[in-house]
Order: structure tokens, then C-alpha cells, then sequence
């Protein structure tokens, strides 16, 4: 497997769609679906479905992020040791590309689970 930077973008956030009962249901229903499909234009059916696509990407408040990645680089410091590399959040890219990761002789049985206590 290799990560691929050509690959299109997927699960945009400015494509995601607010959740809405109403329209999930019309959305959804099969036969509605069809007479949607076939009665309604694509151009106008993309025009409605911008009133519920999001407008911005949604941003994590940057203490957030520093709390989630110290969570993160204890579990890939753990991930690490067991596949025999360093890893953190800001080496994990570079290392799922460049590296290849191979099994460890560390005991992942006794290997401390303290961050999933919290």
C-alpha cells in the first residue's frame, strides 16, 4: 500500500451535508428518490442540496489539537515500538511512505493501556 497524493479528495467537509430529518427522508425515500432522479434537473437538485452543504471547514481550536496529539503520540509512540519505529503525529506521514514497518519482538499483552483508561 502507498500513499498517493494524486488520489481525489474524499469526505470534503464542503461537500458534507448538514443532517435534516426532512430532507433525509425525501432524500432517502426510494420511490421519491427516482421521481427526483427523473423529474428534476441535476443543476437545480445541486442548487437546493447548497442550502444544506456546509460552508467552511470546520476548525479544531488549536489547544485541542496540542491535547488530542499528545493522546495520539503515546498511542503511535506504542504503534511504534511494536512495528520497530519512531512515530508521532507529525512523523506518522513520513513514515507510512519512506518506512517499512516490521513486527517487534516488544509483548503488546502487558504493553500499558493507561490512555484508554482516561
Amino acid at each position: 500500500m502507498v500513499w498517493d497524493e494524486t488520489q481525489e479528495r474524499k469526505n470534503v467537509s464542503a461537500q458534507r451535508l448538514r443532517k435534516s430529518l426532512v430532507r433525509d427522508l425525501l432524500v432517502e425515500a426510494p420511490a421519491l428518490a427516482w421521481l427526483r432522479r427523473t423529474l428534476i434537473p441535476r443543476s437545480w437538485r445541486e442548487r437546493v442540496k447548497r442550502f444544506w452543504q456546509m460552508k467552511s471547514k470546520v476548525e479544531i481550536h488549536r489547544d485541542h489539537v496540542r491535547r488530542l496529539e499528545v493522546i495520539f503520540d503515546d498511542d503511535l509512540a506504542r504503534l511504534g515500538r511494536w512495528l520497530g519505529m519512531g512515530l508521532t503525529c507529525s512523523t506518522f506521514k513520513s513514515a507510512a511512505i519512506n518506512e517499512i514497518p516490521t513486527w517487534s519482538d516488544v509483548d503488546v499483552t502487558t504493553a500499558s493501556h493507561a490512555s484508554l483508561a482516561t
